[in-house]
């Protein structure tokens, strides 16, 4: 009620305002007495039906306008975003990952050809509100096919819930397409993990299997980068565990 007590005495003043009357004419107009329309000037009463409805007469509006809110005075209603980076993590990367620090090697199925797989260098760091990583693909890649010039410059965090581990982020790149991976832990004795990503082709984005391993002990930066690229799924550089694993999950996919 005091906010429509308001925005009435509010109007009503600026009515007046805008035809150069004063209150005196303006109780005339209307026929109501000048103690009545003052407390409506001081937003201490609202007038009945019957006369709200000579009022609009009056001033020739409809009773929206007689009680609409002043310029500025309407309340903001809250944005359904997050406020900043840190309470967007807070509920998204934590509890953090049971994810270690270091240097890995992503191997993606490649769409549409069995016989060949893409290495895409991984860096997983822990920081201090969040693990997470940055994903370089293609920056050694030979010329050839498609995929050979399939860059990419993925960054975001890891979330792990109920045993999955998912990488979600952005590719810096000119695409800037989303990233996302979903995997699990594979029963080792080597750490492996697996499931499946989604990547961009041609076509649009598709789904396809992927295998994440860690790099050697001692492995340095340069080394890492230079293998990232396109292999034949025969190379050695691949091994025999990521194969396997990679026809499992085609099988399933």
């Amino acid at each position: 009620m005091a906010e429509l007590r308001t925005s009435l005495a509010f109007n009503l003043r600026r009515l007046c305002a805008e035809r150069g009357m004063s209150i005196s004419q303006a109780c005339r107009g209307i026929g109501i007495n000048r103690s009545q329309f003052e407390r409506y000037l001081e937003a201490r009463s609202l007038p009945h039906k019957r006369t709200t409805e000579r009022i609009c007469a009056f001033f020739n509006i409809n009773e929206s306008e007689l009680y609409a809110e002043p310029p500025g005075s309407r309340k903001v209603r809250p944005e359904l975003t997050f406020g900043n980076r840190s309470e967007m993590l807070e509920r998204f990367a934590q509890p953090m990952p049971t994810f270690r620090d270091g240097f890995y090697y992503t191997f993606f199925a490649v769409p549409d050809d069995p016989g060949r797989v893409i290495c895409a260098a991984t860096v997983v760091r822990r920081e201090e509100e969040a693990v997470t990583f940055r994903r370089l693909t293609g920056v050694a890649e030979r010329e050839g096919s498609y995929w050979s010039y399939a860059k990419g410059d993925h960054r975001g965090f890891i979330v792990e819930r109920l045993n999955h581990v998912f990488f979600v982020g952005l590719n810096e790149g000119e695409a800037r397409e989303p990233s996302l991976l979903v995997v699990r832990w594979e029963p080792l004795s080597v750490p492996v993990l697996s499931g499946f990503a989604n990547v961009m082709t041609p076509t649009g984005p598709t789904s396809t299997p992927v295998v994440i391993r860690p790099c050697p002990l001692g492995m340095s930066l340069r080394r890492l980068l230079r293998a990232a690229h396109v292999y034949r799924m025969n190379d050695e550089f691949v091994g025999p565990i990521v194969v396997e694993i990679m026809e499992r999950k085609a099988s399933q996919g």
